[in-house]
């Protein structure tokens, strides 16, 4: 029995952005006379227990979602191998995915490059990245990041600000030997000699003072303490 495949345009994504009806309808004619494809699917149906029909996309989404099953690792490893043996493309894998789940196969982006976050064990946010899974021209790259900017900047906003990358240029160069030094009891005039032969291509000392050291062992100490 040859399964019938539903395609469907992702939500909240521009048609534009995948490859087109078209071209999705290809493949899919492809893996419904694929016998491989569908007995696969049905295997990982039965093996993680999901419904061989697939789960109803509208009124269950919610409820496969807090499966968690993005961090299943055996899962993971299950559809990318599919994706896989059935010759398709890397950037179908998450077509594979959305079908073993809700028996519907989403048209996949045009673009081989996929936005993902992962959450790292020591870690309690998550880290965006960008998986490119194909090869891919500078101005494809780019004309990608650009459609999917506001994506991207959402993520970004969700990241934690680093203390150290605010502060200023003089306090991230010196600022941790100043401190080294003081804590050895060296005073800031023996602290700017130190530093002029250290570091002799920076002219910029030429114009400290004790007073620039002592501000700029205050601001590192503040900063360290705080991030």
């Amino acid at each position: 029995m040859n399964m019938k495949i539903k395609i469907k345009c992702p939500e909240n994504i521009d048609e534009k952005q995948t490859i087109g009806e078209a071209k999705a309808q290809k493949v899919v004619d492809f893996l419904e006379v694929n016998p491989l494809f569908e007995r696969e699917v049905l295997r990982i149906r039965r093996k993680f227990s999901f419904p061989l029909n697939g789960f109803n996309f509208s009124n269950q989404k919610k409820d496969v979602e807090k499966l968690k099953l993005t961090d299943n690792s055996e899962f993971i490893r299950e559809y990318q191998l599919l994706t896989k043996n059935a010759n398709l493309a890397l950037s179908w894998f998450d077509s594979v995915r959305e079908f073993i789940l809700y028996n519907i196969m989403f048209i996949p982006s045009k673009y081989p490059v996929k936005i993902m976050q992962y959450r790292a064990a020591e870690l309690n946010y998550f880290i965006p990245s960008i998986l490119i899974t194909e090869h891919i021209s500078k101005a494809k790259f780019f004309s990608y990041i650009k459609d999917n900017w506001n994506t991207i900047e959402q993520k970004l906003i969700l990241l934690p600000k680093s203390k150290i990358h605010n502060m200023d240029e003089d306090t991230v160069k010196y600022g941790k030997k100043i401190v080294e030094l003081r804590d050895k009891n060296i005073s800031y005039r023996g602290i700017l000699e130190i530093l002029e032969r250290e570091y002799p291509e920076d002219k910029k000392l030429l114009f400290f003072t004790e007073s620039n050291l002592s501000k700029i062992d205050e601001r590192w100490r503040n900063k360290t303490k705080s991030s």
